[in-house]
């Protein structure tokens, strides 16, 4: 059953599920180790990072030997391996030049970054857009959550746990961007396959 528009390589919804189940999971797991530790492991971002490379690489070379358009280039297994490859570079870049500014606005941390990068090698770039909006709201609805569970117990700016900036040392951000991250990838995903899911008729 092909997912289309927008672009996202390996147009079958059961793959794309088993896909997008990993990912979250994935994501899943690095807010909870960040929400535990304030960090997150280098070794995770990598893997993840490494296995949205490979992931793309298949889609890519499956589209181009059915002989299906690509994200760039059609014409091939080989030419559909540099388009997956394409793909998830510019995700991953897309990832990292928006998380780098938050880093030296002082609000992400390097993990931040490097997190979101991995993140954007497995989706792209429109879908890492997608998956940021998402995210903001989420921002905004744990930040108000916050400010009114500070202003419950008579703390006016809230008591949200703070979490050190390695963009400028001795200076604490406000939270982690890795459960809005995951939370939104979530949201995003339910919304591609709410027909497959049964969630919704069309």
């Amino acid at each position: 059953m092909p997912i289309a528009p927008p672009y996202f390589p390996m147009p079958a919804a059961e793959y794309l599920i088993a896909v997008a189940i990993l990912l979250t999971g994935l994501m899943g797991a690095a807010a909870w180790i960040d929400w535990k530790t304030w960090r997150i492991p280098k070794r995770l971002t990598v893997g993840m990072f490494a296995l949205g490379v490979i992931m793309q690489l298949i889609g890519g070379a499956w589209l181009g030997s059915q002989g299906r358009p690509g994200w760039l280039l059609d014409g091939g297994t080989a030419l559909g391996l540099v388009d997956g490859l394409l793909f998830s570079l510019a995700g991953a870049i897309t990832g990292f030049a928006i998380f780098f500014g938050f880093w030296i606005m002082g609000v992400a941390g390097g993990g931040d970054v490097k997190h979101a990068t991995a993140l954007g090698a497995w989706v792209g770039p429109w879908f890492f857009l997608g998956i940021l909006f998402f995210s903001m709201l989420v921002v905004a609805a744990l930040t108000v959550v916050s400010l009114l569970s500070g202003l419950a117990k008579g703390k006016p700016k809230g008591d949200a746990p703070m979490a050190p900036t390695a963009a400028k040392p001795g200076k604490r951000r406000l939270m982690s961007f890795s459960l809005p991250l995951a939370v939104a990838t979530l949201i995003l995903f339910l919304l591609i396959f709410r027909v497959p899911l049964g969630l919704s008729n069309s």
